[in-house]
């Protein structure tokens, strides 16, 4: 069985370039239809890229459409949003009357995400397994701040570090006055500056956790690698 991140990185090949191919790719990838073996079995196909040799997963779009409310179990949802992917990949028509009414606010934002990709509207490439910093959709207007890609590794080993720290400064009352006094050596008022950084670090740490959650990415701890061998937590 060939593994989702294998897959997920096989897809983004496979669509490079190809704008309503990439906004496919997202929309299948966020759903989690590559984490279900019922779906990857039948209608997701590795092969080989001519020349690189790059691994390219190319899914089989209208026998996944067919096979909905029948051989493949999946709420009502998850059946209109796969049409709509499978429209935006292969150029199968579907119903938007009937596919987007009653769709909750997150395939709502992930579709919303789907279209401005497939316009080329502030389209960017994104690294393999790379997720957005927010999860919230950014406005590309010249006065706001460009949407960036960052590994989910990457971010999954900040939200880690960030979430350490945190602990650290509840568990040990030094490193707050440690902390507070660092900031007021920088000119800062210290009370004020002091919850601002503690509360970023929490704020933070839950924002990138939350950004992988969302994405349907799951990163492992690093921590526990260097675990003692006496020690179970």
């Amino acid at each position: 069985m060939t593994s989702p991140d294998v897959l997920a990185a096989g897809l983004r090949a496979h669509a490079q370039g190809l704008y309503c191919l990439e906004a496919a790719a997202e929309l299948l990838i966020a759903k989690s239809w590559l984490h279900r073996d019922d779906f990857t079995s039948r209608f997701a196909a590795v092969h080989s890229g001519i020349g690189s040799g790059q691994l390219m997963t190319v899914i089989d779009w209208p026998a996944a459409v067919a096979a909905l409310g029948s051989s493949l179990a999946c709420s009502g949802g998850e059946q209109r949003m796969l049409k709509i992917t499978a429209s935006l990949a292969d150029g199968i028509p579907v119903d938007l009357s009937a596919t987007i009414t009653g769709l909750d606010d997150r395939n709502i934002q992930l579709l919303v995400t789907a279209i401005r990709r497939a316009s080329g509207n502030c389209h960017e490439q994104q690294e393999t397994a790379g997720v957005p910093f927010s999860s919230h959709e950014q406005h590309c207007d010249e006065d706001c701040e460009p949407e960036i890609a960052v590994r989910a590794g990457t971010t999954g080993l900040a939200a880690e570090v960030l979430a350490l720290i945190g602990e650290l400064i509840d568990a040990e009352p030094p490193v707050f006055a440690a902390i507070s006094r660092f900031l007021d050596a920088k000119g800062a008022d210290q009370l004020p500056a002091t919850q601002w950084l503690i509360g970023s670090i929490s704020d933070l740490a839950n924002q990138l956790g939350g950004t992988l959650e969302a994405a349907g990415i799951s990163v492992d701890r690093i921590l526990p690698q260097f675990r003692r061998p006496d020690r179970t937590r």
